[in-house]
């Protein structure tokens, strides 16, 4: 038998999980401008140089970074990210997606531009970043209302076991004229 907040724990963590997994099988899926050859790589084809991928990670050497910091932003961003559903022009086909300049306000790593500065294509892959953030991030709000959770808990036991002994001692006791029933 559940109780209701373990019900509430099991879905909350479902939907981060369904989540998570769209993004990461989003990103095995050929899309558009991507496409695969015998190896299981891809290139984006863009204005950007060509970067060679495997299966939705991208191959960046430690040797080729510098400045390594750890990205904490999470939750703020991807609760200012707005989905919006579209018809594409070519095709005229419902499609799902993100404003490429509405995400390059909120969130400018997470676009490519084109040589003239200007925004041109979200990189959906780097959206898998901010939930994994955005997951620790509810994961420490859960633990902390828990924690909250069980002191109000041992509180509460205090104070019925304290008004348990006072209605017994109630009981026993004749009444007086003052008493409130």
């Amino acid at each position: 038998m559940t109780d209701n907040n373990s019900r509430g724990k099991v879905q909350l963590g479902t939907i981060f999980l369904v989540l998570f997994m769209v993004l990461i099988l989003s990103q095995l899926v050929p899309a558009q401008g991507l496409a695969f050859s015998n190896q299981r790589r891809m290139q984006v084809e863009s204005a950007q140089p060509v970067e060679t991928l495997k299966a939705g990670c991208c191959q960046i050497n430690q040797e080729l970074k510098s400045d390594v910091r750890v990205y904490r932003d999470g939750l703020d961003i991807v609760l200012r990210l707005r989905p919006i559903s579209f018809t594409r022009k070519e095709d005229n086909r419902p499609d799902i997606g993100l404003s490429t300049e509405e995400v390059a306000r909120v969130v400018p790593e997470l676009v490519s531009t084109n040589g003239e500065g200007e925004a041109e294509t979200v990189r959906y892959e780097r959206i898998n970043l901010l939930l994994i953030n955005a997951v620790k991030e509810h994961q420490a709000q859960i633990k902390s209302l828990r924690d909250i959770n069980a002191t109000l808990n041992s509180r509460l036991r205090v104070v019925e076991k304290t008004l348990r002994r006072r209605t017994s001692a109630r009981a026993v006791l004749p009444r007086t004229e003052g008493d409130i029933p």
